[in-house]
């Protein structure tokens, strides 16, 4: 609570925003209680059965050669076939991973969403920033033009059509401030925040700093991704609770003693008359019902079977997501590069068409169409950046490679 307030009351950066949103997050901590009940199921799986207590009175005493029987008390264990207990706790234990690992994939499924809506709102707030620079250039060029207009060198139609360039950058400007309220609202939603708290951007991202994708033969997804390794261990489970299965149908042994209470006899005198009986006894549950025990076992069969062919089908999906995000990667970074180039390029055209203007070798709109191009570029640059960043936040969601992760919040005894 001291951690969600002191980001509130700041203004919070990216992983400030992702330490909160996993922290508090209502699925995540949902999750989190999933797995506790499991690691509890795995303790209760591993025991025996209660034991049995009978107790009898005899309302008409059984009379016996050394008196009547008054009552009896008796206890019973049920002893289940070798190794059923140990296959069942087993299952339980696989379950029990499996829903950690979907702690872990709820937790990147969150990252990742927030990620994305927190560049999203950042490119609104680049372009804002592009517009806003474009303002302060035409408002100097307005100056700039009227000092020329009053010379007699520039015309009145000159001044006009620059002042309707301001009004449509304002107007522009404006655009991209409520999209920068609605994106911010997104992201603090996510992270779970008021939905008007401020977040700070950075004033630039080095396209240097993101890891490039690793090649495919570096890929090891069978132990990375959680997705994969939940249904690893739902068909572990169903393979472990198919061999419990098939051990039910074997005899299941009863362990137990009787007390019996025997009273004196007082119509004659008899050796040991009034002596209480104890007595140990054994049984056996015998399975009758081999067929619904046969299909017991099946059903766990065709349960590991479909985990199994899931998990093929989600590893091969997840290779073929790899490969296109590394395509799209590569894409995004070399038209960020064209049109950083462009950019520079435009940049210099402009100039050469300023000083065309300025001595009548070129036309107003001429030189205010490379202007817009250059607008353009520099708009282009953004897009592409926070394009290959947002692929990056969905390659870390695939390998478990955001640094943040889900912090348990009880103590467990060493489970």
């Amino acid at each position: 609570m001291i951690i969600s307030a002191s980001v509130n009351a700041q203004q919070a950066n990216l992983e400030e925003l992702q330490k909160v949103a996993v922290k508090d997050n209502p699925g995540i901590k949902a999750a989190f209680n999933q797995w506790y009940s499991g690691l509890e199921k795995a303790t209760t799986e591993a025991a025996l059965p209660d034991p049995s207590m009978a107790f009898g009175y005899f309302v008409s005493p059984v009379e016996t050669r050394l008196g009547p029987q008054e009552f009896r008390a008796g206890v019973s264990q049920q002893i289940p076939w070798f190794g059923t207990l140990k296959f069942r706790s087993k299952a339980a234990e696989s379950e029990a991973r499996a829903d950690y690992y979907l702690i872990e994939q709820k937790s990147n499924k969150i990252l990742k969403q927030l990620t994305v809506a927190y560049y999203e709102a950042y490119l609104a707030a680049k372009l804002k920033q592009i517009h806003q620079s474009q303002l302060k250039w035409l408002e100097a060029q307005q100056e700039w033009i009227e000092t020329k207009y009053k010379d007699g060198s520039k015309s009145m139609a000159d001044v006009v059509r620059i002042k309707m360039a301001i009004d449509r950058q304002k107007e522009q400007i404006e655009k991209y401030k409520d999209d920068i309220t609605k994106r911010s609202v997104r992201v603090n939603k996510i992270a779970n925040r008021e939905p008007y708290a401020d977040i700070h951007f950075p004033d630039s991202i080095d396209a240097a700093t993101i890891a490039e994708f690793p090649g495919m033969d570096k890929v090891q997804l069978d132990s990375v991704n959680p997705g994969l390794m939940v249904l690893q261990n739902k068909e572990q489970a169903s393979r472990y609770a198919g061999i419990a299965s098939e051990r039910s149908n074997y005899p299941a042994l009863n362990l137990g003693a009787e007390y019996i209470a025997i009273g004196e006899r007082t119509d004659m005198e008899v050796s040991g008359s009034g002596k209480d009986a104890a007595v140990a006894k054994i049984s056996l549950n015998l399975p009758v019902n081999i067929r619904k025990n046969k299909a017991r076992v099946a059903m766990k069969e065709f349960q590991a079977e479909k985990y199994n062919h899931l998990y093929e089908e989600k590893k091969n999906e997840l290779y073929a997501q790899i490969f296109d995000l590394s395509t799209e990667y590569q894409d995004a970074f070399r038209k960020l590069e064209l049109a950083a180039q462009q950019a520079e390029d435009a940049l210099y055209v402009e100039e050469l068409l300023k000083s065309d203007y300025a001595t009548g070798a070129a036309g107003f709109d001429e030189w205010m169409e490379i202007r817009r191009e250059l607008l353009e570029y520099q708009k282009e640059q953004i897009r592409n950046l926070v394009n290959a960043l947002k692929i990056n936040a969905e390659r870390k969601m695939i390998l478990n490679q955001f640094k943040i992760k889900p912090a348990r919040e009880k103590k467990l005894d060493k489970k």
